[in-house]
């Protein structure tokens, strides 16, 4: 589980009849709750095994673009 905050800005680009077009950008920053490490033990049917241990950073950050297509009655 993750917490916060989050940003995205929207622009109204182009609206044909009861249609809009949006363009945005958007970005988010996420820190982890709870434990970052993890280990997996793997076992084949020759009963070999495998251990991976890794841990991942607490802070995640994210950004994204995008269009949308809404309808919008007037």
């Amino acid at each position: 589980m993750a917490v916060g905050p989050s940003l995205e800005i929207e622009l109204d680009t182009y609206r044909q009849g009861p249609f809009l077009i949006s363009l945005y950008v958007k970005g988010a920053m996420s820190s982890i709750i709870g434990s970052v490490s993890h280990r997996s033990v793997v076992a084949n049917e020759f009963g070999e095994s495998a251990f991976y241990d890794y841990k991942i950073d607490r802070l995640s950050y994210r950004i994204g673009t995008g269009a949308r297509i809404s309808w919008v009655p007037e």
